[in-house]
C-alpha cells in the first residue's frame, strides 16, 4: 500500500470517528430545535417546553427520530469530511501554489509557511514578514472556506432527503390533534414508505434550494473561521502545536458562528418541510414563509431556537473538531 493509500484510509477512519462522536451528542438538541422552529407560539420557555414533553409524550420522546439522525449525521459527516479533505488539496494545489504551501499531500498543510514566517521574523524585515503572515493566513483560511462551500453544495443532495425524514419525524406538525402520544409518522421506514408512495422521489428533496444556500453557507462560514483562529494562534504562539482544549474551543466558536449567520436559513428550511405534513398549508413558497414568519414574529421569529442551537453548537462541534484534528495528527504524518 503506498503513502496516498495509506492517507486517504487514515483520513476515512477519521472521519467515521468523528462521525459517530457528533452522532451520539446530537439528538436531544436537534430534537429541541425542531420542535421549537415548527411551533407557532410566539414565546417559548425552554424549561416549559421540556416539561411539557415529558409529561404529554414521556421522556422517550428526546429520542424520537434518532435512528434517522444517527444514521444521518453519521452519513453526512462522513461524505462532508472526505469531500472537504479532498476538495482542500485540490484547491491549495491551484491557489497556494505560488507560497509553495503544498507540494505534497501532507494534513499539515501550513508548517512549510510557518517555518519560513518563524525564520525570517527575528530578521529587521520582520515587519513586512507581519504583513505576509496576514496575508498568509487570510489566504489559507479563504481556501479552506472555498473548500467547505464546495463541500457543503455537495453535502445538500444527502442532507437534503435526511432533513426531510427527520424534521417530519420530530416536529409539532407530527403529533395527532387531540390524540395523546399519537403520531402520524413513527419510524424513518413509516415516514420514507408515506413520501415514496404518496409523493414520488421528488417528495425527499422538498425545500432542496434553501438546502443547498444553508449547508453552502454554513459550511464555508465554519471551516473559514476555524482555520482563521487555528492559524492566528499558531503563528501568534509562534508554533505549529495547537493543545487540545483550543481546537476544542474554536471548534465551538467556530460552530456558534456559523449557526448566528445561518440561523435564519435552517429555520425557514425546517418550516418548509414540515409545513408538507398536513393537507393545510401556512405558506405558499420560501418567500411567502419568510414574509408572514416577519410579519408574525418580527427579525426574532427567524431566531427560534438560538439558545438551544448555541450550546448545541459550542458543545458539538468542540468535540467534533478535536476529535477530528487529534485523530488526524496521530494517524497522518
Amino acid at each position: 500500500m503506498n503513502t496516498n493509500q495509506k492517507q486517504s484510509r487514515s483520513e476515512l477512519v477519521c472521519s467515521l470517528v468523528t462521525g459517530m462522536v457528533k452522532s451520539l451528542i446530537i439528538q436531544p438538541f436537534d430534537f429541541l430545535r425542531i420542535r421549537m422552529q415548527t411551533s407557532y407560539i410566539k414565546t417559548i420557555n425552554i424549561l416549559n417546553l421540556v416539561r411539557g414533553y415529558r409529561q404529554v409524550e414521556g421522556l422517550k420522546v428526546f429520542l424520537k427520530g434518532s435512528s434517522t439522525t444517527i444514521s444521518g449525521v453519521m452519513v453526512a459527516s462522513v461524505f462532508h469530511l472526505t469531500c472537504y479533505q479532498n476538495l482542500l488539496y485540490l484547491f491549495n494545489s491551484i491557489f497556494l501554489k505560488e507560497e509553495n504551501i503544498f507540494t505534497y499531500k501532507n494534513i499539515e498543510i501550513f508548517k512549510k509557511p510557518m517555518d519560513k514566517i518563524y525564520f525570517y521574523s527575528d530578521t529587521t524585515e520582520s515587519q513586512n514578514f507581519d504583513k505576509y503572515r496576514i496575508h498568509l493566513i487570510n489566504k489559507i483560511s479563504l481556501v479552506s472556506g472555498i473548500a467547505g462551500l464546495f463541500s457543503g453544495i455537495l453535502l445538500s443532495f444527502i442532507t437534503t432527503p435526511i432533513d426531510n425524514v427527520r424534521i417530519r419525524l420530530q416536529s409539532t406538525q407530527n403529533l395527532k390533534l387531540n390524540t395523546k402520544n399519537s403520531y402520524i409518522f413513527i419510524s424513518m421506514r413509516d415516514c420514507l414508505k408515506y413520501l415514496i408512495k404518496s409523493q414520488s422521489y421528488k417528495a425527499i428533496y422538498v425545500a432542496f434550494p434553501i438546502c443547498l444556500l444553508r449547508e453552502s453557507s454554513s459550511s464555508f462560514i465554519y471551516f473559514f473561521s476555524f482555520e482563521f483562529m487555528k492559524n492566528s494562534y499558531r503563528v501568534k504562539m509562534n508554533n505549529f502545536e495547537i493543545p487540545i482544549y483550543r481546537i476544542f474551543l474554536f471548534g465551538g466558536i467556530a460552530g456558534m458562528l456559523n449557526w448566528i449567520l445561518t440561523l435564519p436559513i435552517d429555520f425557514v428550511k425546517t418550516k418548509m418541510i414540515s409545513d408538507t405534513l398536513n393537507d393545510y398549508r401556512h405558506f405558499d413558497g420560501t418567500l411567502d414563509c419568510i414574509v408572514k414568519t416577519y410579519n408574525n414574529f418580527g427579525i426574532k421569529g427567524f431566531y427560534t431556537g438560538l439558545s438551544v442551537v448555541l450550546i448545541r453548537a459550542f458543545m458539538v462541534n468542540g468535540v467534533v473538531l478535536a476529535t477530528f484534528e487529534k485523530c488526524r495528527n496521530s494517524l497522518i504524518k
